[in-house]
């Protein structure tokens, strides 16, 4: 009964971690995934913001290039200008908040990759546990093969008595 119940514990524990184990693994696949999907928004957040500083750039020489007689011009130049500046704003911006997601998801990482060595060590943990359940099931059997022999011996010394 008793190896029984060892057995049965064991087999539950071992459930247990395959189902810790496939959690993990599918937590850690989806940290993964979007960390990848980060570093792409991150990417092309830093592509736009170069393709606006050319843009800019290439504004200010047009401007220099130009006479800027009229204030009309002028003016348009400098609402050009602001909503460029605006976007590059709003690009630092977005770029602050992904690399700071970029860490966020880093440290997610970090911590199922804790869970993949709470796993291994449980893994180990249980084959251990199954070693001593089979030491123990092999102790129960000698025991019970040395008590056959015992009784068979008394039984023996007793019909000898008898005789």
């Amino acid at each position: 009964k008793e190896t029984a119940s060892l057995q049965a514990k064991l087999a539950n524990c071992e459930e247990e971690m395959q189902e810790k184990a496939r959690s993990a693994d599918n937590q850690l696949r989806g940290l993964r995934e979007m960390y990848d999907a980060r570093m792409k928004d991150l990417q092309e957040s830093f592509s736009r913001e170069q393709m606006a500083r050319e843009e800019a750039e290439k504004v200010r020489e047009a401007a220099a290039k130009e006479s800027m007689s009229s204030r009309h011009n002028l003016r348009e130049e400098i609402c050009r200008r602001e909503a460029l500046e605006k976007d590059r704003k709003a690009l630092e911006l977005r770029t602050k908040t992904l690399e700071a997601e970029v860490v966020s998801a880093g440290k997610r990482v970090e911590g199922l990759q804790e869970h993949v060595v709470e796993k291994e060590r449980l893994k180990q943990k249980l084959r251990s546990c199954n070693e001593h359940a089979k030491d123990l099931a092999d102790r129960l059997k000698n025991t019970l093969a040395r008590l056959d022999v015992e009784k068979e011996s008394r039984s023996a010394a007793e019909v000898t008595l008898k005789q």
